[in-house]
């Protein structure tokens, strides 16, 4: 997290400062962190897919596809990225800081998907930044 110093409005060197940056920016450096790793880009990838696992929280296969969990469990990461769990749980906790993707949980199974919603406001935020830069 990025340590919040100012105070709702100030003035830096000419111009004033307004604190409503301080979120705008906080989230545009996690969003920066979650996609700076190929690794997390592809479990982007995979979600935009809409892959999902092929086993129930009981341990069960599934065959039919309407009755498969929603989202992917991070067994499903660690054998299609050739990653360990240990790896594949930090890139997982790296893209939920950051808040574009979020869980499920089935008995103790934890289902991952993205957040469309989350991912839409990033788009927009970066709009705006862009907007503000001209």
């Amino acid at each position: 997290m990025i340590k919040k110093i100012r105070t709702n409005k100030e003035y830096i060197g000419n111009n004033i400062y307004d604190k409503k940056w301080d979120d705008i920016i906080e989230k545009i450096c996690l969003f920066g962190k979650a996609i700076s790793d190929p690794k997390r880009v592809d479990m982007l990838r995979m979600f935009a897919e809409n892959k999902r696992c092929y086993e129930k929280a009981d341990g069960s296969r599934v065959e039919d596809l309407e009755e498969r969990p929603e989202g992917i469990c991070v067994c499903n990461f660690v054998d299609a990225l050739d990653m360990a769990q240990s790896k594949v749980s930090y890139h997982i906790k790296v893209l939920k800081e950051a808040g574009l993707i979020k869980e499920t949980v089935t008995g103790k199974w934890r289902y991952y998907s993205i957040n469309c919603n989350k991912l839409n406001e990033m788009i927009e935020i970066l709009k705006s930044f862009k907007q503000e830069m001209k």
